[in-house]
């Protein structure tokens, strides 16, 4: 840890793998306009479809509620420049370790078929604290210990977690500034992420409350931590 001089992957693959299809805009969609503008071919994967919990447009529960996610995480992610985007089908809320190798398999077919050379996703504690994100995290971590990749695990600084209510039983603490590896400046994306984050209509709580702890942000700021298997 500990290296602010990261230069960032340009004309590779690289390979974004999250629980839910609002993680990458409601968290680095910054880091992934960057990579994109950088040359490099960016493809997603959602484990799950979100199917849980409501519409919170609507305030209501829909049977066809994944369907509406996919549509908004396939709509936001090609506006980004995303090369493709993948859905792993797994049931919202249920991510543990009885189905750790199925999804492990999965997302490792797509792998051989891509061939990145960088992943990203959450940073260990899964950021909010969602099961679904750490155990996720876990996996990309697995993965890319096997494969001898290098992974940006996005995180939050201790100072923008005090923007953040304690939605969840256990939210964990943000990251010092020494235990962060790469800060982002995106201060240049705020209004396409601004724009990107109102495609997931379906999610416009949660949405709305990214806008707000955005706004007290100046510069807009996203950091990650880094860790490079290849040399392990």
């Amino acid at each position: 840890m500990g290296n602010k001089n990261l230069i960032l992957p340009e004309n590779q693959n690289i390979l974004a793998v999250f629980a839910h299809p609002d993680d990458d805009i409601f968290g680095p969609s910054g880091m992934i306009l960057t990579l994109c503008e950088k040359g490099n071919l960016v493809f997603e994967i959602f484990v799950t479809n979100g199917e849980a919990g409501t519409n919170q447009k609507t305030g209501k529960k829909e049977k066809d509620l994944g369907e509406k996610r996919k549509k908004e995480a396939q709509k936001s992610a090609y506006l980004m420049g995303v090369k493709d985007v993948f859905f792993l089908d797994f049931d919202d809320g249920s991510l543990s370790n009885n189905i750790y190798h199925q999804v492990s398999e999965k997302i490792e077919k797509i792998i051989n078929k891509i061939n990145p050379s960088v992943f990203l996703t959450y940073e260990p504690r899964g950021v909010s604290g969602h099961v679904d994100h750490f155990f996720t995290s876990m996996v990309v971590s697995f993965l890319a210990s096997k494969l001898k990749k290098k992974v940006f695990y996005y995180c939050l600084s201790k100072e923008q977690r005090q923007f953040i209510k304690d939605y969840f039983i256990f939210f964990p603490e943000g990251y010092s500034e020494e235990e962060i590896d790469l800060k982002l400046n995106v201060e240049k994306y705020r209004e396409k992420k601004e724009k990107l984050i109102k495609i997931h209509e379906t999610q416009v709580k949660d949405g709305d409350m990214v806008l707000k702890n955005m706004k007290k942000q100046r510069p807009l700021i996203e950091n990650f931590l880094v860790r490079d298997f290849s040399n392990e």
